[in-house]
């Protein structure tokens, strides 16, 4: 069984997934925070939490001649924003890279879920004048 997260862009689909031999270079990405961490904290700085995944779920399988670099990460990201991807989108989408690549149990990410819900509503609720 294949576990991946697909993803349209424009007319590419892609299929998403952070290999084990990828994972180190994430983490040296994420400047040695947790996965959790780092999912966390994609909402109040989401270029940095966001691109080391990214740039992971993309790497080619080992026997392919493609490459992904970081920078291709970089675009990535600015082509999920200009495809409407929000700061909330790209929460969920780390999530489920993480939950198809086997690194983030599914109880954390209903966790992060639930955060992220909470978040979203605290955001749409409107300040009551006084």
């Amino acid at each position: 069984m294949n576990n991946y997260v697909e993803v349209k862009i424009g007319e590419e689909t892609l299929r998403m997934r952070i290999r084990a031999k990828s994972a180190k270079k994430v983490t040296e990405l994420l400047q040695g925070r947790s996965y959790m961490d780092a999912v966390i904290d994609i909402m109040e700085n989401p270029i940095e939490n966001t691109v080391p995944f990214l740039w992971g779920a993309n790497q080619p399988p080992a026997d392919s001649d493609e490459s992904f670099s970081v920078d291709d990460a970089y675009d990535m990201y600015d082509r999920l924003v200009d495809e409407g991807y929000t700061t909330i989108d790209l929460f969920k989408l780390v999530i489920e890279i993480g939950t198809a690549s086997g690194f983030l149990a599914k109880v954390l990410a209903d966790k992060a879920r639930e955060m992220q819900a909470k978040i979203e509503k605290a955001m749409l609720e409107k300040p009551t004048k006084k």
